[in-house]
């Protein structure tokens, strides 16, 4: 990868309420190699989808990439030999046809306040955010 990449995070704060938009990647089929050579080793937040039955694309896990940057960190875990800890993964990854999509932030606070968003408005379990701020809106594109 030659240059930084226009998938980022943009951020502005008004009367202690964030105001987050996020310019995500193109939604891409797992394949390592273009996961080598198209994601960058810088952190963001990442996610993961699967194609279901019914021919729509499922979200099964994100999370965030901070040592080791992204490429790393979405190579492991779209990889079902390495996700032997996770064999809920594991399953998905072998049985589906799966994507990922994600976004360069380098600020870990705002990785934190974002995650602790996605936790709240994805049902997943919630997240301590930095505490920085009263409200987190956030706009995808």
């Amino acid at each position: 990868m030659n240059s930084v990449p226009s998938t980022v995070v943009h951020k502005i704060v008004k009367d202690r309420t964030a105001y987050f938009t996020i310019h995500w990647s193109p939604i891409s089929r797992v394949d390592k190699y273009e996961i080598q050579r198209t994601v960058p080793a810088m952190a963001g937040i990442f996610e993961l989808f699967y194609r279901g039955k019914d021919r729509k694309l499922h979200l099964f896990h994100y999370g965030i990439a901070w040592l080791g940057g992204l490429r790393a960190v979405i190579r492991e875990m779209t990889d079902p030999i390495l996700m032997k800890d996770r064999p809920d993964i594991q399953r998905v990854l072998k049985d589906h046809e799966c994507y990922y999509r994600f976004v360069v932030c380098e600020s870990r606070e705002d990785l934190e306040d974002l995650l602790a968003f996605f936790g709240k408005t994805k049902g997943a379990p919630e997240r301590a955010a930095s505490g920085r701020y009263e409200n987190v809106r956030l706009k995808e594109l």
